[in-house]
This record gives structure tokens, C-alpha cells and sequence, in this order.
């Protein structure tokens, strides 16, 4: 028997707002199987299995929604935001991760503020150099300890030289030497051969 949308909206609704997320995700499943695809439907998919600790199914609903429905987009990468700052707080920082650079796809204009560091470095070392250097960027313009600051820059000039765009890689190492001549020769020894190395080579790390 199928069950009218409306009445498959009234119960899922129900269903999340008294945290009973399994049953909104066999609900949800539901109505997908029924044919009822719409962006609401995969947005309650997503949020419950994320508030079941299930990021990773998680994610494609989340995405799946922004696409059938682009003003969802910064909402759920605002809620994606919003619980990994709480995971940050509490110590769990791989989630914390996680979340953080699923709302930053899901909204490429999100500010991430102090957490762009943290994410800068996920990127850089998945290898996903561009949007490593775009973090690495905003990390840099709210970033007031010197030493973190020195090697934000270290690798933001790595991440250009990876993606090709050498002369941003040297511009940027030129800049720590000048702003940071102390820190930049005692935490980032080898930091001149390592561009240089990269750009001798003509690097193929853009994504």
C-alpha cells in the first residue's frame, strides 16, 4: 500500500522531532522506495542518521539534498558546522574533521574561522592541495601565533606548487623569509629545497 506524501511528512517530521531517528530513517526509506524524492525527504534522511553517528551514510543524503534543492545547501553545511564545533569542544577531532570539511563542500562560501587551520591540514594531507591552499588562506587571516602562522604559510606554498601555480609557491615562501626569518629557519628547515624541488619538477598534484 502507498502512503500519501503528506502523510509520509507528518510522520516523518514527527519522528525527528522526538529523536526517534531510526524510525524517520525507515520512514524516509520509505518514501524513497515509493518514488517521493525531494530534498526535504533526503535532508531528514541525512540529519538522522548524522545525529545517529552514521556521518558516512550521512553524507551522500546530505549532498543528495543540496542538489535537488540548492537552498538547503547552507543550511545543512551550517549544521554540519555547527556539530563539529561541538565534537572540536569535546575532544573528537577526527569527527570534528570529518564534519567540518563536509560542510565546507557543501557550502564553498562557508566561513570556517578558527577551524580553517585544522581543515587546511586535512586537505594537505589527502593530497587535495587546492582546497588545502584555500584554508590555508583563510587560516592565515585570523591566525596570531607567529609559529603557526609561519607554517601555514610553509604549506600553503607547498599546496601552490602542487596545483602548478609556482610563482603564488615562491611568492609565499618569499614572504615568510621576510616576515619570519627566525621561525621560518628553525621550524621549516629544507623549506627553499622543498619548492624548488617541486618546481623543478613541473608537479601534477592538482585535483
Amino acid at each position: 500500500m502507498i502512503v500519501p506524501a503528506r502523510e509520509y511528512d507528518r510522520r516523518r517530521q514527527e519522528a525527528f522531532a522526538d529523536e526517534d531517528y531510526t524510525e524517520a530513517i525507515f520512514l524516509c526509506k520509505r518514501a524513497l522506495d515509493d518514488k517521493l524524492e525531494s530534498g526535504e525527504i533526503r535532508r531528514y534522511y541525512g540529519l538522522s542518521l548524522l545525529a545517529l553517528g552514521r556521518d558516512f551514510e550521512a553524507y551522500p543524503q546530505l549532498e543528495r539534498a543540496a542538489a535537488l534543492d540548492s537552498r538547503l545547501a547552507p543550511v545543512l553545511s551550517e549544521r554540519l558546522f555547527e556539530a563539529g564545533k561541538v565534537d572540536f569542544r569535546e575532544n573528537r577531532t577526527a569527527r570534528a574533521s570529518s564534519r567540518l570539511m563536509e560542510a565546507a563542500k557543501l557550502d564553498t562560501a562557508i566561513s570556517l574561522g578558527r577551524f580553517s587551520y585544522l581543515i587546511a591540514d586535512e586537505y594537505h594531507r589527502n593530497k587535495d592541495y587546492r582546497r588545502a591552499a584555500r584554508f590555508y588562506e583563510e587560516a592565515l587571516s585570523i591566525q596570531s601565533d607567529t609559529s603557526i602562522a609561519a607554517q601555514s604559510m610553509m604549506r600553503m606554498a607547498e599546496a601552490y606548487a602542487r596545483i602548478d601555480s609556482l610563482d603564488l609557491a615562491e611568492a609565499v615562501y618569499e614572504d615568510i623569509i621576510e616576515r619570519y626569518p627566525r621561525v621560518s629557519t628553525r621550524t621549516m628547515p629544507g623549506g627553499t629545497s622543498r619548492i624548488c624541488s617541486l618546481t623543478q619538477r613541473g608537479t601534477n598534484g592538482a585535483r
